[in-house]
């Protein structure tokens, strides 16, 4: 059986696989077909899952499930979003979104990336997008509000505490967990907003060609998996949205949804071992895995931490970088602070050089602070 999860103060009870449709239209020459999209979200709905989540700016994918499945409408939750500054782009994305669905109503209507101090200050003036989410909600015609997320902590704490959102659509998964677990998350439970996840596969980068793919964890695939399972396994995380473009796909990952256990620490150090063993890249560039297996340090030094301050300077928008130098002065690292002991290398999932990395995330600051 499916499990449910209450989706904070929204009070939909969502299942806890449910469908990210992202991946129905990443361009006209991959875009999939009706047949394959109807497919995918019937066989969806059979197996319990009862939350979709699109977005305005997803191609045809609004369209795509206006066309296959609203004859099922009463059997889900629907979610999409507008990436509006203003009151009055807002409301046209909203005509246009329910147009295109082929409905009269939203469960769910989300601000789409307030991922920087700008935009979230913009959405919130008088004639700002928030106040066509909350117009629409007391028409009726938009059940719940949200807002979708990505990298800037601050901003997300300043959008939770603000009482204003229901839910928060973020990012999350076992290799990159864009910094939510220390604070965000649990602000997110004590004020009651819901949380759901995209990115549960890091982006499609946790699921391995058809030849490396070995069952396990539960799954015929045991990295997407453990994966799910990882992430399902924070209980501030209501559901988790993986994007699907095969019945193969929605049966496996809903499998996952119907026969759900935590990870045990046996297997999630499995897992990430695994994982190691890859020799993936991810959407930084980054090669870490952040999973801790390094610590303790002898010499006191956050390693995670440091890496992951480099790969944020390197990898994110101009407009969030300062996160990278607030996170880097925070930790008050030199890599004169590592005496090259090797503790860490034997311990290293992914048999990386760490005092090399060390290294090299000074150099990424240096450089910055030369320039």
């Amino acid at each position: 059986m499916m499990e449910y999860r209450r989706l904070g103060k929204t009070e939909l009870e969502v299942s806890i696989v449910s469908f990210g449709t992202i991946s129905f239209d990443p361009g006209p020459e991959k875009r999939l077909s009706d047949e394959t999209v109807a497919a995918c979200l019937n066989r969806a709905l059979d197996l319990g899952c009862n939350f979709m989540d699109t977005a305005r700016a997803y191609g045809e994918c609004e369209a795509m499930i206006g066309r296959t499945i609203m004859d099922r409408r009463d059997e889900f939750y629907l979610s999409t979003k507008s990436t509006a500054m203003t009151y009055d782009e807002a409301m046209k994305d909203l005509e246009t979104s329910l147009e295109a669905l082929q409905t009269d109503y939203l469960d769910l209507w989300l601000a789409h990336s307030v991922s920087s101090g700008e935009r979230w200050q913009r959405i919130m003036e008088p004639d700002g997008e928030y106040k066509a989410l909350a117009e629409a909600k007391a028409q009726g015609v938009v059940k719940h509000i949200g807002a979708s997320m990505h990298r800037d902590v601050h901003v997300m704490k300043e959008l939770i505490s603000s009482g204003a959102f229901e839910a928060i659509l973020v990012a999350y998964n076992v290799v990159d967990g864009e910094l939510l677990e220390p604070e965000v998350l649990p602000l997110a439970a004590e004020h009651d907003v819901g949380v759901f996840c995209m990115k549960p596969l890091a982006g499609g980068g946790l699921v391995m060609p058809e030849e490396k793919r070995k069952p396990g964890f539960g799954g015929p695939d045991a990295v997407v998996a453990g994966s799910l399972r990882y992430v399902l396994g924070n209980p501030a995380v209501a559901c988790a949205i993986p994007g699907m473009i095969a019945v193969e796909q929605v049966e496996a990952n809903l499998g996952i949804g119907n026969n759900w256990v935590p990870l045990r620490d046996e297997e999630l150090k499995e897992l990430r071992s695994v994982i190691g063993s890859l020799g993936l890249k991810f959407q930084y560039g980054e090669t870490c895995l952040h999973c801790g297996s390094c610590l303790p340090c002898p010499q006191g030094i956050d390693i995670p931490m440091v890496l992951r301050a480099a790969e944020m300077k390197r990898g994110y928008p101009d407009n969030v970088k300062y996160l990278a130098d607030d996170l880097w002065e925070w930790l008050q690292f030199s890599s004169e602070m590592c005496d090259e002991c090797g503790e860490c290398l034997d311990r290293c999932p992914r048999g990386a050089d760490i005092p090399a990395a060390l290294r090299e995330a000074e150099a990424t600051f240096a450089v910055e602070g030369a320039s």
